[in-house]
């Protein structure tokens, strides 16, 4: 049925990472775009977060749209994590993509992401607090970033500017 759609070549879908010791416990969510048409010019791009958006959104008529189907993602649990040394993995693979590539939006929200996810809030919301003003207004990544950072600057003790965040947020979803 989603497919059947042939205006959109792909759809963000709400995924839920859960963290800390057990999977019915905290989680974080953030929407991405999984689920898309099989059309040779949409390709997985990046070194780390491998993401098709992009590739869409370079279509002439690029269009993604959003679908209701949560993904439940383990892999941020404390044994995994621990197991595979991911927060470190994935910070040094960030850090050197983006010494490669320091403008890339994908880069610098997935390096905020990072910092988020463990709880390094402070540190998650200077790095997406500058992401606000060149994030693509689309109904996936856009509402995330938001949300990250408005309640990263909470978390961090820093409501003033959380608040301004979440008023702004609110306006863009009207």
């Amino acid at each position: 049925m989603l497919l059947g759609a042939e205006h959109v070549h792909g759809y963000f879908l709400p995924f839920i990472h859960y963290v800390g010791e057990a999977a019915n416990g905290e989680y974080v969510t953030d929407n991405v775009c999984r689920l898309f048409r099989n059309d040779e010019r949409i390709k997985f791009r990046g070194t780390i977060h491998e993401e098709a958006a992009n590739s869409i959104w370079a279509l002439a008529d690029g269009k993604i749209a959003y679908a209701a189907l949560p993904v439940q993602h383990y892999g941020y649990l404390e044994d995994e994590l621990r197991r595979k040394y991911k927060t470190a993995r994935n910070l040094k693979l960030i850090h050197e993509a983006l010494r490669h590539d320091p403008a890339s939006l994908p880069l610098h929200y997935a390096l905020g992401t990072e910092y988020y996810q463990p709880g390094e809030y402070g540190t998650a919301a200077d790095v997406l607090l500058p992401l606000l003003k060149s994030a693509p207004a689309d109904p996936g990544y856009f509402a995330d970033i938001y949300l990250k950072t408005a309640y990263a600057l909470h978390s961090s003790g820093r409501a003033e500017e959380a608040k301004a965040v979440y008023k702004e947020g609110l306006k863009c979803e009207k």
